[in-house]
C-alpha cells in the first residue's frame, strides 16, 4: 500500500505535524509511507527515518487552477491508496481526488466532506490549542495512536 501524507505549507506547521508519520508508521508498517510537501521542505524530510519516499510539490508554480492542476498531476504519478490531508483547503482535498486517490482523510469542511472517503468532524476552537493536538486529533479520527500519547493542551 501506497500512503501519502499531504504535509501542511508551512515550516512551523509542517515540523509540528511530524509526529503523524512516526504514528502512521507504527500503524501501518508495511505501507509505503510518502510526504508531499513544498519541494524547499524535502531536505528536512529526508530526515524523518519513518518516511520512504517524498513527493515535492512545486510552489512556483501560479497559484489557484494552475497549481492546483499541477498538483493533481504529480499526485496522480504516485499511484497512491490513501492519502491523509493535514492541510485543511478545498483545494488539498479536491487535488487527491482529482488524482484518483481512492481513500482519502482528514478533517471536514462544508465542502470537503463531500470530496473526502473519510470525513474527521473538526473538533472545537478553543484558545491555545497547540497544532500539534490538532493532528493529533486528527489521526485518532482515523483509528490511529498518536506516537507520543494525547496531547491536551
Amino acid at each position: 500500500m501506497r500512503f501519502l501524507v499531504r504535509t501542511p505549507n508551512w515550516l512551523g506547521d509542517l515540523v509540528m505535524a511530524l509526529p503523524v508519520f512516526t504514528a502512521l508508521r507504527a500503524h501501518q508498517r508495511d505501507a509505503t509511507l510518502v510526504a508531499a510537501a513544498p519541494a524547499a521542505f524535502a531536505p528536512l524530510l529526508s530526515a524523518v527515518g519513518s518516511i520512504d519516499e517524498i513527493v515535492p510539490l512545486d510552489r512556483a508554480v501560479p497559484g489557484g487552477v494552475a497549481r492546483l492542476r499541477a498538483e493533481v498531476a504529480t499526485l496522480r504519478e504516485g499511484q497512491f491508496d490513501r492519502v491523509l490531508l493535514l492541510p485543511n483547503s478545498f483545494g488539498s482535498a479536491w487535488a487527491a481526488r482529482r488524482a484518483g486517490i481512492p481513500e482519502r482523510w482528514g478533517y471536514t469542511g462544508p465542502v470537503r466532506r463531500f470530496i473526502l472517503s473519510r470525513a474527521v468532524p473538526r473538533p472545537p476552537s478553543r484558545p491555545h490549542r497547540h497544532l500539534t493536538a490538532y493532528y493529533q486529533t486528527l489521526v485518532e479520527g482515523v483509528g490511529v495512536t498518536p506516537a507520543a500519547g494525547r496531547t491536551t493542551t
